[in-house]
């Protein structure tokens, strides 16, 4: 059986990202914001900390491979010597993105926190999903590939490959920096690709996913209760009783016929 390889794109709806200057040097003021424009300030200590000599390695100075799932985040405004920075942060994670994924020192993490719980974190929102050429009317199923999914590993064998083109723009998240996200979708392990990993697809999410497609509903292995490969043998349980039954009846009677009495 040919395994179909589905690219698919993924489309939120968020804030703004500007390019990264890769620069070092003190960071001179620093706003967190939230949705509608909500922004509040973070405490900035001259020559010390984010303001210090090396204030800007701070936010983007260890970068990382992988970021954290999709979840609500805030935007960063970063004013520098020579002009201002957009970023983003997710809090409780330490997590900074700008043209990719940076962790930062706990400390810095603690004050981005602070400030973000004063501000409506932004959410991550899907506005369209395309699979193959056909647009899907059914947006909301695809809300998983926004939020955590149970990791899998990587397929082994990958087989024939067919594509489907996909388009879409929107605005920007940490996860989709040109307002557009790409995942790729291998029905025959009920798999799907997206970032850097491997995720199990939910039910749900997979059978509007195979009827986008135009493909069969997903073939899972049946339930332990549903009934499928039922034995034949459960057919002996009603004629086993019946046989017990009629047995007991054929006792009762016997024991309740007179026995016959010699008369001299």
């Amino acid at each position: 059986m040919k395994r179909l390889l589905i690219p698919l794109l993924v489309v939120t709806a968020a804030g703004l990202l500007a390019p990264a200057a890769q620069a070092k040097g003190p960071v001179t003021h620093l706003s967190v914001c939230g949705e509608a424009g909500q922004c509040v300030s973070v405490p900035i200590t001259p020559a010390s900390g984010l303001g210090g000599p090396m204030g800007l390695d701070q936010l983007l100075g260890h970068r990382v491979a992988r970021g954290p799932f999709p979840q609500p985040f805030v935007g960063l405004r970063v004013s520098v010597p020579g002009g201002t920075m957009q970023m983003d942060y997710v809090p409780g994670t330490g997590a900074v993105y700008n043209q990719g994924w940076s962790r930062l020192p706990a400390r810095t993490g603690a004050l981005l926190d602070a400030a973000a719980n004063r501000v409506t974190q932004r959410t991550p929102r899907m506005a369209t999903v395309t699979v193959g050429e056909h647009l899907s009317r059914h947006t909301p199923a695809y809300a998983p590939l926004l939020e955590p999914m149970r990791p899998a590993a990587s397929p082994s064998d990958l087989g024939a490959r067919f594509y489907f083109n996909n388009t879409a723009t929107t605005e920007t998240t940490p996860w989709t920096s040109r307002g557009t996200g790409f995942a790729t979708y291998v029905p025959s392990v009920h798999l799907i690709q997206s970032g850097s990993g491997w995720w199990h697809v939910p039910a749900a999410m997979e059978t509007q996913l195979r009827a986008d497609a135009c493909l069969a509903p997903p073939a899972r292995p049946p339930s332990a209760h549903s009934g499928a490969g039922t034995s034949p043998w459960w057919l002996l349980g009603p004629a086993m009783a019946t046989v017990l039954v009629a047995a007991g009846l054929l006792i009762r009677r016997r024991r309740g016929r007179a026995n016959p009495v010699a008369v001299p």
